[in-house]
């Protein structure tokens, strides 16, 4: 019968692979964020726009 090895797999995905994923507890966003490489180019990028845009609405409210 070829339903015998879909119940073994249903078996493996509902049963087995909930076990696996309950190893990882957490993962610490900060220092993925401030410490990573993609995280600290990140972080320029943002504080650069920041910075522009702060300058334009200075600019801004000169003029106004």
């Amino acid at each position: 019968m070829k339903t015998f090895p879909l119940l073994k797999l249903i078996f493996l995905i509902f049963f087995i692979t909930p076990s696996i994923a309950n190893d990882i507890s957490f993962i610490d966003m900060d220092r993925l964020i401030n410490q990573s490489e993609a995280g600290i180019y990140i972080n320029k990028k943002i504080k650069n726009l920041k910075d522009t845009q702060d300058i334009k609405i200075k600019k801004n409210q000169e003029n106004l």
